[in-house]
């Protein structure tokens, strides 16, 4: 358990719980950073807490996954030990490695079924592995092949098991039907993703909507005098996030007599393009490309008043390619910081109710206006930055997410 959780909570929600928790790559890596609140509470909550990555990082990006690492169990997806055991379980089970090579099977294109194969040696390691351990449910982050080894090593070791379905993993529709029919539980993360699941899920399946949350942060420092109008963007430079209508705002911005200073942190492929446009757009002064800020310091720099806006522009590729509910939004909250993003996907399931500004997708001169609206206005900005506070501390708690979950998990457990 993570030195920061109080054990003497362990007691008060799920004693009996041996949980396996699998991921991608947490706590190595550097996207799933946003796992460490959640895991954070369970832990406190549970017997024991196990963690393990399909594919290991290589190293720590975060200082705040750092603590797990002694929960975690960090092997190759095939490593010569995987290889033997998952021989070993074929030889010895052949029924249970039938029923599972059959459930592959029906993955619905050759490209997906080999993906699933790429996972199925760790899958069955990994039932072995939870037999040792004695951990009497496996959950699973991630609809995809994440969740493919969670259905094996479940199958492998006769354990209850369930996933967290994100967004594109639901897209994907990794055997999502068998899935969801063999699983305690398909949670989702946001109302939007139960839409884009309309249709992929086995009747009758436990479907809930139980939010990924933050933890409760104090009010972020006043503006320092002299420091001018800040904006950050917390996201990977990809396409569906925007990123060159929030640089065109800020040109915007700046011909119309506003200072602003962008601070864009995040690696990816778009980044060769947005310096470009930063170049052609003669901003090289006013935007700064952050690369990929430590979870601990981005979060230092909301709580000591660096930042006064979080934007995020967000925009919908089609085919279900869109935001869930951006985590990144939630933490910029949770400190009283005013964040704008745009209406798609899960966005406005977060800021409605007055709780941030919404702005058309792939509009440069709206998003302009609102920032403009939020830098000549700061007592209004300050309560529009306290009502998202309240928002994401009543509906948005890492605390209620691990409490919800595991009383779904709980439901009908059986001690080992």
């Amino acid at each position: 358990v993570p030195a920061s959780v109080d054990r003497r909570r362990m007691s008060s929600n799920a004693p009996d719980l041996r949980l396996l928790v699998v991921t991608q790559q947490f706590p190595q890596g550097g996207a799933e950073a946003f796992l460490a609140p959640e895991l954070t509470a369970l832990a406190a909550r549970v017997d024991a807490l196990f963690i393990v990555p399909r594919s290991p990082g290589g190293r720590v990006t975060h200082g705040d996954a750092a603590p797990f690492l002694p929960n975690a169990t960090v092997r190759g997806l095939v490593t010569g030990e995987i290889l033997l055991t998952a021989l070993r379980t074929i030889v010895t089970r052949p029924r249970v490695a039938a029923a599972i090579i059959g459930l592959l099977l029906r993955s619905r294109s050759p490209g997906v079924f080999l993906r699933n194969c790429g996972v199925l040696p760790k899958g069955l390691w990994l039932g072995e592995f939870a037999r040792e351990l004695k951990v009497n449910h496996i959950h699973s982050h991630w609809a995809a092949t994440v969740s493919t080894m969670a259905l094996i090593a479940s199958m492998v070791a006769d354990v209850p098991w369930s996933l967290t379905a994100h967004r594109w993993d639901i897209v994907e529709d990794n055997l999502l039907r068998e899935k969801s029919r063999a699983a305690r539980l398909v949670r989702f993360i946001s109302e939007s993703g139960v839409r884009l699941a309309a249709g992929k899920l086995s009747e009758g399946a436990n479907a809930k909507v139980i939010h990924l949350g933050v933890e409760p942060q104090p009010v972020a420092a006043p503006r320092p005098a002299g420091r001018p109008f800040t904006v950050l963007c917390a996201a990977n430079l990809k396409s569906v996030k925007g990123h060159g209508y929030l640089v065109e705002a800020v040109a915007l911005l700046n011909g119309a007599g506003v200072p602003a200073r962008l601070l864009i942190a995040g690696r990816g492929e778009l980044e060769a393009d947005l310096r470009r446009q930063v170049d052609d757009l003669e901003l090289g002064s006013s935007v700064e490309f952050l690369g990929v800020v430590p979870h601990d310091v981005l979060l230092s720099m909301y709580g000591g008043g660096d930042v006064d806006v979080v934007a995020l522009p967000s925009v919908d590729l089609g085919g279900g390619h869109h935001e869930g509910i951006p985590v990144s939004l939630m933490e910029a909250m949770s400190f009283g910081i005013p964040v704008v993003s745009t209406t798609t996907g899960g966005i406005p399931e977060l800021l409605g109710d007055d709780a941030g500004v919404l702005v058309p997708p792939a509009d440069a001169p709206a998003l302009a206006r609102a920032l403009r609206w939020l830098a000549a206005n700061p007592a209004e900005a300050a309560a529009l930055g306290l009502r998202g506070r309240a928002k994401v501390t009543a509906e948005f708690s890492a605390e209620e997410g691990a409490t919800a979950l595991l009383r779904e998990l709980t439901a009908t457990l059986v001690p080992r």
